[in-house]
C-alpha cells in the first residue's frame, strides 16, 4: 500500500470516528402543542394552552408567541431573556399570570396560557411560535368555543287541506350552525335531505337561524304518519340536537276533517240537550 493510499485511507477513518463521536447539534423544534378541540361557552372555570419544545444547549434566550386567526399581532409574547410578559388587549384581565407549567425551566417556564373562563369570542385557529438563534418552529390548532341554542323550536302549520307548512328555528348560538329537514321514508333505508329556505341573522355576536318548507301532502310517503326530523350542528364539534314532528295528513284532510267537524257537531247537540231537558227534569223532580 503506498504511502498516499495509507494517508487516505486513515483520513477516512478520524472522519468517520470524528462524525460517531461528536455530539448532534439539536436545533429549537416545537414536540407538541395541547389546546382544547371543543368546550361549551361558559362550562369552564379556566382552560390550559400549552406549547412544548425543545432547545439547543448553547440557546439564552427563546421567544414564545401565542396567535390567533389570522392577525398579525400576537395575543401573547414572553421574551425569556428579559423575563417580558405581555399579553394583548384581547387577553387583559383574562389569563392567569402566576401559572407555570411543571417541570420547567428559565427557558419554558411562562411558555403555556391559563386562559380565565373562556367565551366564544376567544374561539378560533391558535398558533404557537416559538424562536431562538438556534431556529424558529411554529404549530397550528383549532378551539371551538361554542354557545348551544337559546331556543329550539321545530313545528308545522296547515297551509290549506293538501299541504303544511314546516318551520325549524334556533337562535342566539356560535359559532354559524348547520340547520337540516330530514324526511324518514318507511320505504327507504337513508332519511332523505329536504331542500329548504333559510334566514340568518347576526347580532351580539351569534347566530338565529330559520329555516322552512311546504310540503304538499301527496309528495309524502304513503301508508302511515310522515317521520320528519329538524337537525341543529355545529361544525368541527360533537354538538348536535334534533326534534322529531310525526305528521299525519289523513287526519287534517278528507274523512279525517269530516270525522273531527262531526265531534265538534256531537258536542254542541249534547251541549243543547242538556241545557233544554235540564228544566224539564227539575219540574219532574
Amino acid at each position: 500500500m503506498s504511502t498516499r493510499v495509507l494517508y487516505l485511507y486513515l483520513l477516512s477513518v478520524l472522519v468517520c470516528l470524528t462524525v460517531t463521536i461528536s455530539p448532534v447539534a439539536v436545533g429549537l423544534e416545537i414536540t407538541g402543542v395541547s389546546i382544547p378541540q371543543e368546550l361549551e361557552n361558559g362550562t369552564k372555570e379556566s382552560i390550559v394552552l400549552d406549547c412544548e419544545y425543545n432547545y439547543a444547549n448553547e440557546d439564552k434566550n427563546i421567544v414564545v408567541k401565542w396567535f390567533l386567526n389570522d392577525d398579525p399581532e400576537p395575543i401573547y409574547q414572553w421574551i425569556t431573556e428579559l423575563n417580558l410578559r405581555q399579553p394583548s388587549y384581547r387577553l387583559q384581565g383574562r389569563i392567569n399570570m402566576s401559572y407555570t407549567v411543571t417541570p420547567s425551566t428559565n427557558l419554558t417556564r411562562y411558555r403555556a396560557l391559563n386562559i380565565l373562563r373562556p367565551t366564544t369570542d376567544l374561539s378560533g385557529k391558535y398558533t404557537c411560535n416559538v424562536a431562538s438563534l438556534a431556529g424558529e418552529d411554529s404549530e397550528e390548532r383549532q378551539m371551538t368555543i361554542y354557545a348551544p341554542p337559546r331556543s329550539f323550536e321545530f313545528n308545522f302549520t296547515k297551509t290549506n287541506q293538501e299541504s303544511a307548512n314546516f318551520t325549524c328555528g334556533v337562535e342566539e348560538m356560535f359559532p354559524l350552525p348547520q340547520v337540516s329537514l330530514l324526511l324518514h321514508n318507511p320505504n327507504l333505508k337513508d332519511a332523505q335531505s329536504i331542500p329548504v329556505h333559510s334566514n340568518t341573522i347576526f347580532s351580539k355576536g351569534t347566530y338565529s337561524v330559520v329555516i322552512y318548507k311546504e310540503l304538499m301532502d301527496k309528495e309524502l310517503p304513503s301508508g302511515g304518519p310522515s317521520e320528519i326530523e329538524c337537525v341543529v350542528f355545529i361544525p368541527d364539534t360533537e354538538f348536535r340536537r334534533k326534534k322529531v314532528l310525526h305528521y299525519y295528513p289523513e287526519h287534517l284532510t278528507g274523512c279525517g276533517v269530516h270525522t273531527f267537524r262531526w265531534r265538534i257537531i256531537s258536542i254542541i247537540i249534547v251541549t243543547l240537550l242538556v241545557v233544554l231537558t235540564l228544566p224539564t227534569l227539575m219540574f219532574i223532580s
